[in-house]
């Protein structure tokens, strides 16, 4: 569905319809048993993500999936709670949320080749949306990345990049004052607003919501740095 229906795998993979699959069913399962036993459960999938991540590292080409599995182990047994304008708004203090994003996460952003396992980078770029709130400033350091995978052939992981860039840009501080300001993201402006547009301009992207409404950001933010 990655490959070949992109829109619906989008759907369901950030916009929650995907609540008639294997894998949802198992999340919410683990994720209610967190609720009870989460010492226990978080102890009992960590020697388990060990293990898939080892897999992975020994071979990234062939054990990808591997990786992929880890990803979502580690973000369903993070998230306590959340809501669609915020994403997790409240994370288990069992799941060190900020070493695992610097050690697993950025690694997948910041390889040369933005084509290179793109199911790796999607998730990457899920993980960092799921996780905005919680990681703060640590995700504000990674718009560079965020931006460089406009440019991504495939559809999915350039469209989680517009959109993740969207949700940085509405992001709030403690006072409700915008996280990412005018001259925050000046620096990198030209890149932002091409990089968007280059977007629009790759193959079933012409009419991309995602990066329509990132691009409608942008502008709002940067304003007179758009001219």
């Amino acid at each position: 569905m990655f490959e070949d229906n992109p829109e619906e795998y989008i759907r369901k993979d950030i916009e929650g319809s995907d609540i008639d699959t294997r894998r949802r069913a198992v999340s919410d399962f683990v994720r209610t048993l967190s609720q009870y036993f989460e010492a226990k459960i978080v102890e009992l999938f960590s020697q388990y993500l060990g293990v898939l991540l080892q897999r992975y590292k020994s071979d990234p080409k062939n054990n990808w999936r591997s990786k992929d599995t880890a990803i979502y182990l580690v973000s369903t047994l993070a998230s306590k709670g959340s809501t669609q304008k915020h994403g997790v708004t409240q994370a288990s203090q069992l799941v060190p949320l900020p070493q695992f994003c610097q050690t697993e996460i950025l690694p997948e952003l910041e390889r040369p080749d933005v084509n290179e396992m793109p199911v790796l980078k999607a998730d990457a770029l899920k993980f960092l949306m799921t996780f905005r709130t919680m990681l703060g400033q640590q995700v504000i350091a990674t718009i560079p990345q965020v931006v460089r995978h406009l440019t991504s052939e495939s559809f999915v992981v350039h469209s989680y990049a517009a959109c993740n860039l969207e949700k940085i840009l509405i992001m709030k501080d403690s006072n409700g004052n915008p996280l990412i300001t005018q001259d925050v993201l000046a620096p990198y402006g030209a890149a932002v607003v091409g990089g968007l547009f280059t977007a629009l301009s790759k193959p079933n992207s012409g009419e991309n919501e995602y990066i329509m409404k990132a691009i409608m950001r942008a502008f709002s933010t940067l304003n007179e740095h758009t001219m």
